[in-house]
């Protein structure tokens, strides 16, 4: 289920269906991400003073539905260009944008609000007021992301990227490393990725994973404790760790996710 980008044997990631995508993965957030475990961990902080950035966020404005409330600044980053229009596209209004109206309603009664059309504008909108900017970023380089939003942030989110990035924990242990300059100390590092299999199994990677109309690259298939692991190596505490099983209709796969909230030190 992870990975924002294709390549069409070219090295050409541009061909990636990002309204597809959505469509269908993201039409019900609630079946992919644990949302409970994001809002639980946002209500911790007293204020919305929060920078915060998504790292490798595709086409997908999850986390700053559900960190909007506790977020001043607000950067979204992407390696695809698909990705980043297609963030643009919402945050202009485009009618031809990917709606997130429905998410928005269902994390908004997770939150214990009620989720009435008038809560969802109001969060719509600061979603956009927040939304400094949606930037060029890639993980495999020594330039992570655009000049000017090298952070650090207090929070950074990385969800469905590293696992498809990467194809070996080690591999991926070292990105952590790297990205972590990108968070202030004693900022979180929010980390989600799938294909979480048993501990008693040997991690790898699973390649050419259809969806939405393409090929993946592939995902790196790892027991959860092994993200642990890569926070600690890394000088992180790990503050908690949510583990869920999930079935995608859509997709007709059975698979499990796992979000690893780092602290730095």
């Amino acid at each position: 289920m992870s990975a924002a980008v294709i390549d069409d044997g070219r090295g050409n990631y541009d061909l990636f269906d990002s309204q597809g995508y959505l469509f269908k993965l993201f039409t019900d957030v609630t079946v992919v991400q644990d949302v409970a475990a994001h809002v639980e961990f946002f209500c911790q902080f007293p204020d919305n003073s929060l920078t915060m950035l998504d790292y490798g966020g595709g086409p997908n404005v999850f986390s700053l539905i559900v960190g909007a409330e506790k977020v001043a600044r607000y950067v979204h980053s992407d390696y695809t260009k698909n990705n980043r229009d297609e963030v643009e596209k919402w945050r202009n209004m485009d009618p031809k944008a990917f709606s997130w109206k429905d998410n928005v309603r269902r994390i908004l009664k997770l939150e214990g609000k009620d989720g009435t059309d008038e809560e969802v504008l109001r969060r719509e909108d600061r979603m956009r007021r927040i939304l400094e900017a949606v930037v060029y970023c890639d993980a495999k380089s020594d330039k992570m992301i655009a000049d000017g939003y090298e952070g650090p942030y207090d929070v950074v989110t990385c969800s469905f990227c590293l696992d498809c990035v990467f194809q070996t924990v080690e591999a991926l242990t070292e990105a952590i490393g790297r990205l972590s300059a990108l968070v202030k100390p004693g900022g979180y590092f929010v980390l989600t990725v799938s294909g979480i299999i048993d501990d008693n199994e040997t991690p790898y990677f699973y390649d050419q994973v259809p969806v939405a109309g393409f090929k993946y690259d592939g995902y790196l298939l790892a027991p959860a404790r092994c993200y642990v692991d890569a926070f600690k190596a890394n000088g992180y505490a790990v503050t908690r760790q949510v583990v869920r099983p999930y079935h995608h209709p859509n997709l007709d796969v059975d698979d499990a996710i796992a979000i690893t909230f780092g602290k730095k030190s």
